[in-house]
């Protein structure tokens, strides 16, 4: 759809994008300079990722994008204080509710036991988080998403914390990584093992991930992009996430083309 490579900004590595708590002034000259930098670039647009609706409205009172595309949705849920017996009693279908229920107890009866890892032991347990994270990209043929490099930096972020099942022997089965924020926990990145039992071990890591939240205080799990129908099924709330384009010159056929698919992304998410 686009004529050659375009400018984004942040990265799309962030789960929510924009720039949370920027004053007007800030947003205006991100956007203004962002354009300028994606003209030097001769780059045909500045696209603004994975905004949430309230960060859509903020950035559309001050600099108004030619159009937004709601590309993903993140996924959220309550958390009760009884964690994650709440949880499975919210699952809006009996079958839905059978099926996790099962899912979790197929993983404890394999052993899985989970791990939480924090603050400065977590840079022990990155290693084998890239190396499941890259065999997973591998396996779904998709460029991996996440470099030493990257996470690297995760130690340093307040909050940050490895969620891992692990094996019996000590394997590790599949893992989340993510941060505590206030009384929110967000679940950042994935990596899921091999094997018949793998989307299994995916629910067995989220269901304990709950309760994870629900004993340490939290009362929201953010569960980001991805599995968009396991997440509904089981009961999460999705987050539309637009991405607003800003056209660095006039391009009455892209912006077309561009509103017609939103149209569509639209008439797709309402189905």
């Amino acid at each position: 759809m686009f004529s050659g490579p375009v400018v984004y900004a942040p990265s799309l590595y962030n789960q929510y994008g924009g720039l949370p708590g920027a004053s007007d002034l800030v947003l205006a000259e991100a956007v203004d300079q962002g354009r300028q930098l994606a003209r030097q670039w001769s780059a045909p647009a500045l696209l603004v990722p994975n905004l949430a609706p309230a960060e859509v409205a903020q950035w559309t009172r001050i600099r108004p994008p030619d159009t937004c595309l709601r590309l993903f949705n993140a996924y959220r849920v309550l958390i009760g204080t009884s964690g994650l017996a709440d949880f499975v009693g919210r699952i809006p279908s009996e079958q839905a509710r059978a099926e996790f229920r099962h899912q979790h107890h197929c993983g404890s009866a394999l052993g899985l036991r989970l791990r939480t890892v924090s603050g400065s032991a977590l840079p022990a347990v990155l290693s084998d988080f890239h190396t499941l994270s890259q065999h997973q990209a591998q396996r779904e043929g998709r460029p991996a998403l996440y470099s030493r490099a990257m996470l690297a930096c995760l130690p340093r972020i307040p909050g940050a914390v490895a969620l891992l099942a692990e094996k019996p022997d000590g394997a590790l089965a599949s893992a989340f990584l993510g941060f505590r924020h206030g009384t929110t926990l967000y679940l950042w990145a994935e990596a899921i093992a091999p094997g018949p039992g793998s989307d299994g071990t995916f629910a067995w890591l989220l269901a304990e991930s709950i309760g994870h939240g629900a004993d340490t205080g939290a009362r929201v799990l953010d569960a980001g992009r991805g599995h968009d129908h396991f997440k509904q099924r089981i009961g999460f709330t999705p987050v539309p996430l637009a991405t607003a384009i800003y056209l660095t010159g006039p391009n009455p056929r892209l912006l077309s083309s561009l509103r017609e698919l939103g149209t569509a992304l639209e008439t797709l998410a309402r189905a």
